[in-house]
């Protein structure tokens, strides 16, 4: 952990944290990788914990035997990594001190612990011997301001094990966010290599369009709105042998008369070129709809079949040596039965066909984009600001229909408000994505502080994250189990569990 004081601003951990004041008047902490205490709990006068403890911090040599205490549990964790459960611990007054290990993968990041409480309330001798201790460490002319010592009883202790637990598995899964991960994927040189691809469905489509790129049959991208089919199309260009070439891109409304003269140009009195001889030996990119009218249609059918087509205003043929990428938002065999769509350049354009996916089937390349968002839209010059643990959270539980255009604008927006030193918080997102995150760890808090069960708590947050990501993904199990991070076989044991194994609405 580099700076784990970024745990503090973690929503789960402020949660889990503030439980521990409300049942049992008891801070929680944790040290870092070297075993240094993150804020002590002592540092500060009044406040929640045990009144001995913040007297004996007063001093010097008080403090150093409180460290020391800490460090010799945080040891004793490190020395025994494959045991990954609570310890109970004495410090160096006689009171108990629980310990949790945190791990960042099986790397030992450090311990999430309280101390400074019992398991019965105190008796005299107890604090006869705290006394004594504080009369020796407490400096002149201070005096203890209480003698309050938080009691922890048998049935509490399972719920703090449970609770330090929790909050060591939230902060190493966040450290494991954070950590270096691997470039994206790219399955072809020049293009390709600049496209995001760690999700499978994402790597299938490239490693298509990487057998297509060398040939000058047309391509098909079917994909949704925002998936990022231009910019496909502009890296199958570069990664083929027309990459020296222009690559230009046709975009016109399917309803303006101007698209057949704008692509084909044209001839008689006025002579005009059209962009079809614009990318001559070139890459030509016809956008979705754009090429859907049918007398383009059938200009486009007989270029595929001759290479030839003709300007508008002439009756000569003339022959072009372009390669046609098509867009396409629809199904390509749906358009052509329902007839929006010739079938004579359906069959044509079928061979060439690519599916792009949608984001929300990409969930390993929402954390690239977002990065790449962030560094492209950041003030020139300015250090790209981080995003908290809570912000992630929520564009993961966002269902993006707009694809990797919506998450752009997003970011975009997000940048544009005033910011505040630190990472960017759930504030900063539009309401529509916040809401898509209220019923998970964003809202989930709300919940938890109301059960005095942790681990009922606990399990009401997963039920509902499993259930409100069954609707998400159209219940695609595969999925799901992909954007919660466990396997299939353990997503199907929680469904049967929670009884959502048949909560799929009738009729889908």
């Amino acid at each position: 952990m580099v700076d784990p004081r970024r745990y503090l601003a973690l929503h789960t951990v402020e949660m889990l944290r503030e439980l521990g004041r409300r049942w049992w008047q008891l801070d929680l902490y944790f040290t870092d990788s070297a075993g240094r205490p993150v804020e002590f709990p002592h540092e500060a006068d009044g406040g929640t914990g045990c009144d001995f403890c913040r007297g004996v911090w007063l001093s010097p040599q008080g403090r150093l035997r409180c460290q020391r205490s800490v460090h010799e549990a945080y040891l004793r964790h490190r020395a025994s990594q494959r045991d990954r459960a609570t310890r109970l611990h004495t410090c160096h007054l006689g009171l108990t001190l629980a310990t949790q290990p945190m791990f960042c993968g099986s790397r030992f990041a450090g311990i999430f612990f309280a101390c400074g409480f019992v398991r019965r309330p105190p008796g005299r001798a107890l604090l006869h011997r705290l006394r004594g201790a504080l009369r020796e460490t407490l400096p002149e002319g201070r005096a203890l301001a209480g003698e309050r010592v938080p009691v922890i009883s048998n049935t509490d202790l399972e719920r703090l094990r449970d609770l330090l637990s929790y909050g060591a598995q939230e902060m190493g899964a966040f450290e494991e966010e954070r950590a270096p991960r691997p470039p994206p994927t790219s399955v072809a040189s020049g293009g390709f290599g600049e496209v995001i691809a760690r999700a499978p469905a994402m790597v299938k489509a490239l490693r298509r369009l990487r057998a297509l790129a060398a040939s000058s049959e047309p391509v098909t991208l079917c994909g949704e709105p925002g998936t990022g089919r231009r910019t496909l199309a502009r890296a199958l260009h570069l990664s083929g042998p027309r990459r020296e070439r222009p690559f230009i891109v046709f975009e016109s409304s399917p309803d303006s008369p101007a698209g057949e003269l704008l692509l084909f140009g044209q001839g008689a009195e006025t002579v005009r070129k059209g962009l079809l001889e614009d990318a001559s030996e070139g890459t030509l990119y016809l956008a979705p709809g754009s090429w859907l009218p049918l007398p383009i249609q059938l200009k486009l059918t007989r270029f595929l079949q001759e290479g030839t087509f003709v300007r508008l205003g002439e009756a000569r043929a003339r022959r072009c040596d372009v390669r046609l990428v098509f867009g396409l938002e629809g199904d390509l065999e749906l358009e052509a039965a329902e007839g929006s769509l010739r079938r004579e350049l359906a069959d044509l354009l079928r061979p060439g066909l690519v599916a792009i996916p949608p984001l929300r089937e990409r969930p390993e390349d929402l954390e690239p984009l977002t990065d790449r968002f962030l560094l492209r839209h950041a003030p020139d010059g300015a250090t790209p600001p981080t995003l908290s643990a809570a912000v992630r959270h929520a564009l993961h539980q966002y269902d993006w229909p707009g694809n990797a255009r919506e998450l752009e604008d997003e970011i975009r927006h997000m940048l544009a408000l005033p910011s505040r030193p630190g990472p960017l918080s759930p504030a900063a997102l539009s309401q529509k994505v916040r809401q898509a995150a209220g019923g998970g760890l964003l809202a989930g808090g709300a919940g938890i502080r109301g059960s005095f069960n942790l681990k009922i708590a606990v399990r009401a947050l997963e039920r509902d994250l499993i259930q409100q990501g069954l609707a998400r993904t159209h219940f695609n199990k595969s999925l799901l189990s992909r954007q919660l991070g466990i396997s299939r076989a353990n997503l199907l044991a929680k469904l049967k569990r929670y009884g959502l194994e048949r909560s799929r609405p009738a009729g889908e």
